[in-house]
């Protein structure tokens, strides 16, 4: 009976409505409680090691369905979503449409200059599109857990930079950066300190730009602190947040396949 109730919903596109819901949440609650667990846990992750707190700013680059954005919205917080994949953004729009005030949706890429780009799509909605030909091509073909094994699709694509959003939106507290490997081409369109940015690095493959995102980010802001982070029901990995040279000789060492890095400012004061 709830196959089929899913099935009617998504095939009269009333899917997302309903999931942004309140009955919905009633509905994970009665039933899935290990997943509104993680959820709160998740929550919990942002407030107490990001300081995320109610009407803060927050860049979610990568929003793909939109996840992290409910979670930040679950925390009082306004969100810039920028996702360039269209299938994605549509999913978005009727996800968040009765948090128009809160959440602004940008379908565009991210990149170190405001230019068009080539878009790989390995599948619509996939979380493994990206901008990066290394992943693309590298990626897909060692990785057996993408739903499709082989050379994408591709298309052009507008981008932006985290300079032009800050101009446009303002500063934000955090920023999190999910793009399949083209996290260091985001970081080299932002010249400003921000107090918090989190980027995804999958390991062994993008070790070398994992270290290059550290080198722009203390580039910033020589101050800068890291740590890491595998699931944020786990809370930081590391005891203590480590400065730039010891995080870049820990990627150099660590035999780890994937991990959120997260960078910590000065300019953010407790």
């Amino acid at each position: 009976m709830i196959k089929r109730i899913k099935t009617l919903l998504k095939n009269s596109g009333l899917e997302w409505l309903v999931k942004g819901s309140k009955f919905y949440d009633i509905y994970l609650h009665t039933f899935y409680k290990s997943y509104t667990r993680a959820r709160e846990k998740e929550i919990n992750f942002y407030q107490t090691f990001l300081g995320v707190k109610k009407y803060d700013l927050i860049f979610d680059i990568g929003a793909n369905g939109g996840d992290k954005t409910d979670r930040f919205l679950r925390m009082g917080a306004n969100v810039i979503c920028v996702e360039p994949d269209k299938y994605c953004c549509a999913i978005l729009t009727k996800r968040f449409k009765n948090k128009s005030r809160s959440v602004t949706i940008v379908n565009k890429a991210v990149s170190e200059f405001i230019e068009n780009k080539t878009f790989f799509v390995h599948q619509e909605g996939s979380a493994y599109n990206t901008l990066s030909e290394k992943w693309a091509t590298q990626i897909s073909q060692n990785n057996q857990n993408l739903e499709i094994v082989s050379i994408p699709q591709k298309y052009e694509i507008q981008t932006t930079t985290i300079n032009d959003l800050i101009s446009v939106y303002g500063e934000p507290h955090f920023i999190k950066i999910d793009i399949e490997g083209y996290e260091i081409n985001a970081l080299r369109g932002l010249n400003c300190k921000v107090p918090f940015i989190t980027f995804e690095l999958n390991l062994p493959e993008f070790r070398q730009e994992g270290i290059e995102c550290i080198d722009r980010l203390s580039s910033i802001d020589p101050n800068s602190s890291f740590n890491y982070f595998i699931e944020c029901g786990r809370g930081l990995e590391l005891t203590k947040n480590i400065n730039s040279e010891e995080f870049k000789f820990f990627l150099q060492q660590v035999n780890l396949i994937y991990m959120e890095v997260l960078c910590c400012m000065d300019c953010y004061v407790n």
